[in-house]
């Protein structure tokens, strides 16, 4: 009896060592964009391979967070204000331990990168080579390029159809 107890003790022992083993963690340090450790940044962590519920946690004075007892796995790992996203990284393999740091630049924390959008320009009057898209900056009301029309897509069609027709180039 004593003999299948102590067997019993061991495997138990054994197991949770195995588990311990497989257990994982991820730390690190946030600095802000005055490149000082970011004291108070909401940190989330989300499981790549499962629906788990994700991780949260807050940085520390020194600006350093940590996951641990984590499941051996690949992450993403996002450094948030409030509700905005100031860095990421994704496809963070899960270690004992893994050290993952974000230094979060000025750029990324509030100068929003102007943002551009195709625009579809007609092939040119007596062309036989179709028309081509055109990459221009949101809120610009001035290109450099001649042929580009602005306005909305019926004026612009009815214009366009409208000057194809009486030069001759007989219109869609």
């Amino acid at each position: 009896m004593f003999k299948t107890m102590r067997v019993i003790a061991i495997a138990g022992s054994l197991l949770a060592m195995a588990n311990l083993a497989s257990a994982a963690s991820i730390q690190g340090t946030v600095r802000g964009p005055n490149g000082k450790a970011w004291s108070g940044a909401a940190v989330k962590l989300e499981a790549k391979s499962t629906k788990s519920a994700p991780q949260m946690t807050k940085t520390d004075a020194s600006g350093k967070y940590v996951f641990n007892g984590i499941a051996n796995g690949v992450y993403s790992v996002t450094v948030m204000d409030g509700k905005q996203v100031k860095a990421f990284m994704e496809n963070v393999k899960a270690a004992s331990p893994k050290n993952l740091d974000f230094d979060v630049k000025a750029a990324q924390a509030g100068t929003a990168k102007k943002a551009k959008h195709m625009v579809w320009v007609p092939a040119d009057t007596g062309s036989h080579i179709g028309g081509r898209w055109v990459e221009v900056d949101d809120g610009t009301t001035q290109s450099n390029d001649p042929s580009l029309v602005r306005g909305s897509s019926q004026s612009v069609h009815a214009n366009y159809t409208n000057t194809n027709t009486s030069s001759g180039g007989g219109g869609h």
